[in-house]
């Protein structure tokens, strides 16, 4: 599992870094905005989720996800950046301060709160989340339709937008039952003022698929792989 292996080490290795994949405007083609992905060099981490679950253990969350903003914040250079917060770092103050590397990014802002991590564990996060959005940063809830899905959760966190997970989006097709329900869902997240972004698209069936259902923004590697630039590789026919 690697648990034995220190982030405070890779830190100051240098081992820790981010990629950008970007969010695509599908009507268009141009780049909505990039989410910055955590990633490492070292083997002891297998996954970012191993990545903070070993952090969370050592009580460094907090400098971990601090690195990633900071680098996330340099390479997006103004642009619109999604960043994933640890629910825990929601549930302190120090996300809030003038020095975190949030409150220099130039351009629009947008923070994940993934579905399987419901905020009630955590005390101070709707708090949080509200002084966030007073200073103009949007939410979106990540990961929705991973495994069971609250849909109660989107009118309770009121996010301005919905990422619908790759497990909805893998293999649908023109016509189908499960085009239909992305139509629903797209509907559902409208008449709640989100605004829906179609993760893990893989294939150009996948892609007209999404688009047909009249989902505006979407990501995945048909469209852009991780990389340092967050290059998209799809144009519009």
């Amino acid at each position: 599992m690697g648990f034995d292996f220190r982030t405070d080490a890779a830190l100051a290795a240098g081992q820790i870094y981010v990629d950008l994949q970007p969010v695509v405007e599908l009507a268009s083609g141009r780049i909505f905005g990039y989410e910055a992905l955590a990633r490492s060099r070292a083997e002891a981490y297998t996954s970012p989720i191993q990545m903070f679950a070993t952090a969370h253990e050592q009580g460094a969350v907090g400098r971990l996800g601090r690195e990633l903003r900071r680098q996330a914040v340099v390479a997006a250079r103004g642009a619109t950046l999604f960043l994933n917060v640890h629910p825990s770092e929601l549930d302190a103050p120090e996300l809030l301060g003038s020095t975190d590397p949030i409150a220099l990014h130039t351009g629009p802002l947008v923070i994940e709160v993934p579905e399987s991590s419901p905020l009630i564990r955590y005390r101070n996060a709707h708090s949080t989340l509200e002084r966030l959005r007073e200073r103009g940063v949007q939410i979106a809830l990540d990961d929705f339709g991973a495994g069971y899905s609250n849909f109660g959760y989107i009118a309770q966190l009121a996010p301005d937008l919905v990422k619908l997970d790759r497990e909805l989006i893998a293999g649908v097709t023109m016509h189908s039952r499960q085009q239909k329900l992305l139509q629903a869902l797209n509907a559902l997240c409208i008449s709640q003022g989100a605004t829906v972004i179609a993760e893990g698209i893989e294939t150009r069936e996948e892609l007209m698929a999404v688009i047909a259902a009249g989902i505006p923004l979407a990501q995945g590697f048909y469209l852009g792989r991780p990389s340092a630039t967050g290059a998209s590789t799809w144009t519009p026919s």
